[in-house]
């Protein structure tokens, strides 16, 4: 049996609406979808260990993108749908970059520097035979 992938207007009409972010509305969607009995059968059906899907439920841990992904594979909902049942609004999504201050700028800096120092326009000479 191949399954249909549902549009944002068709789960918009089964989903909970939030206009907060909340990703306990995805985790009860996606429960509801595929039919798990409890959280531990989700968990598995899902690829990821309980005490993971208890963070998300706390929003201790994110719902990073390989999980959004996980799910629109097994619930045929694609992630633009799924975002917008946990409430996320945003137009993009954002990777963040983190700021170490001084001492990871430094380490940066001096990791793009090259390697090969620059020869002084003498040496050119004296090389060339000029």
């Amino acid at each position: 049996m191949v399954k249909q992938e549902m549009n944002v207007e068709q789960v918009a009409a089964t989903a909970p609406c939030s206009a907060a972010y909340d990703p306990n509305n995805l985790l009860d969607f996606v429960k509801d979808t595929l039919g798990a009995a409890d959280e531990p059968v989700l968990a598995h059906r899902l690829g990821i260990a309980l005490p993971l899907l208890r963070g998300m439920r706390a929003n201790q841990v994110p719902l990073g993108a390989s999980i959004l992904m996980r799910m629109a594979e097994i619930t045929s909902v694609n992630i633009t749908a799924l975002r917008s049942i946990a409430g996320d609004r945003r137009a993009r999504v954002r990777i963040a970059i983190p700021r170490g201050g001084p001492a990871l700028s430094k380490a940066r800096n001096s990791a793009i520097k090259p390697a090969i120092k620059p020869v002084k326009q003498a040496e050119c000479r004296r090389v060339s035979g000029a």
